[in-house]
Order: structure tokens, then sequence, then C-alpha cells
């Protein structure tokens, strides 16, 4: 499979701008990058365009679910 020119096959590993596959570059603890908080921030890269991308989730807002993925999804 050509990961340049196919779509990602999981909305996990899809790139947000062109669809084609983003990989895993680096993960951080939230407050290295925010300052504060705890939780995680994941920067990724698009295989096609070379977008770069981060997601975070902070797991000590009490506005945030800290589980976004529905048990039954599983």
């Amino acid at each position: 499979m050509d990961l340049e020119t196919e779509d990602a096959p999981y909305d996990r590993n899809r790139c947000p701008l062109c669809g084609g596959y983003a990989v895993w570059g680096s993960d951080f603890n939230y407050d290295e990058v925010f300052g504060e908080g705890q939780g995680i921030a994941t920067y990724m890269s698009c295989m096609r365009c070379h977008a770069t991308f981060q997601y975070s989730i902070r797991d000590d807002d009490p506005d945030c679910d800290s589980d976004p993925i529905p048990a039954e999804a599983i």
C-alpha cells in the first residue's frame, strides 16, 4: 500500500486536512507543553501533505470527559 496516495483506514491515523496517513511523532506531558495541568499532548505528521498537528487531553479538567471513546465502541 502506498502511504502517500491511499487514505488512512482508521480515523486515529487520518490527517484532518487531506485524509492521508498521519504518523506518530512524539508524546509529552500536558504541563510540559502548556505549563499547567495533567494529561498528554501527542504530535503527529501527515505522510501525504506533511502537515503537523497535535492532539491533547487534559485529565484534571472537570469539564472534559476523560474517556472520549464510549466503552461500547471498544
